[in-house]
């Protein structure tokens, strides 16, 4: 039996995998990560892979500091293989509201997403809105912004320059550090798929239809606010808003976290992500 990566991030005991597996397959976006109390519901939608392990010590440490807080996940639709997936970025976000609203009718709803989630996230948020659901706010998790104007080669090197300056004589060293491990990762990972064929064309066909959305969406605005968190370490060649300035038309609140754009869900980097994210929840009362 193949297994979604959702499955585990659901079900944290034995006999919680046993009752998942059990069940069957369902074919369905909604992962409920922190299913706890009655508070404003942390919405975190997948990045560019689909799935939502990442969110799992992030919302572990989220559940530690609010308990009252649910967190609420959600993967690519298909992502396991069980349907054909959305195609567009609004379809994606219309079929997640449509899960939440019947998982959890009312608001307000604070939404985050993760690299190519936030654009998901934002229309979410537009979606919510129309239906006269309150959103807090959208976290925007070191996501780039969808249609956002290509850098020349000059304007990259005079960023990486800045960057450098800006953080002292011992950035290059982290950076080049970083950027070790990063390639370390990165072939353990491409290893593992030389041995689960078919989980690493499901991940090719998920990430390539991402992709794809991204490229053809249309960036809607909401009213809610839009908070970047912006992962520290190793991406020296974009501009500190990842784009969204120039998008949006707004000046972009940035809140700058330790990590690079996989470590920052990890430890000890999640400890601050998840510090931030609380205190955002909490300054528009959520």
């Amino acid at each position: 039996m193949r297994l979604a990566v959702s499955v585990l991030a659901e079900a944290t005991t034995p006999r919680l995998l046993a009752e998942r597996i059990a069940s069957g397959p369902r074919a369905r976006s909604l992962v409920v990560l922190e299913g706890r109390g009655d508070g404003a519901p942390l919405v975190l939608v997948h990045g560019q892979a689909g799935n939502v392990l990442a969110f799992r010590t992030l919302s572990a440490a989220l559940s530690a500091r609010t308990p009252a807080r649910p967190v609420l996940g959600f993967q690519a639709f298909g992502v396991d293989g069980s349907a054909p997936p959305d195609t567009t970025i609004a379809a994606m976000a219309s079929r997640y509201v449509v899960e939440l609203l019947e998982h959890r009718p009312h608001g307000p709803y604070v939404v985050a997403g993760y690299s190519a989630g936030g654009a998901v996230a934002v229309e979410m948020a537009v979606q919510l809105e129309a239906l006269d659901q309150s959103v807090l706010a959208v976290a925007l998790l070191d996501a780039d912004a969808p249609g956002a104007p290509q850098l020349t080669t000059a304007e990259r090197v005079r960023l990486a320059g800045a960057r450098v300056r800006r953080e002292g004589p011992s950035f290059g060293a982290r950076w080049v550090v970083g950027k070790a491990r990063r390639w370390s990762a990165d072939r353990a990972e491409a290893g593992a798929h030389q041995h689960d064929p078919v989980g690493a064309a499901l991940a090719e066909r998920t990430s390539a239809t991402i992709t794809a959305a991204l490229a053809e969406a249309q960036v809607r605005l909401p009213a809610a606010p839009l908070v970047l968190f912006r992962a520290g370490e190793l991406a020296i060649t974009s501009p500190d808003d990842l784009g969204w300035g120039p998008v949006t038309g707004r000046q972009m609140r940035i809140e700058w976290v330790p990590g690079d754009h996989r470590t920052m869900f990890e430890h000890p980097h999640v400890e601050r992500l998840a510090d931030r994210l609380s205190e955002l929840i909490h300054s528009y009362g959520g």
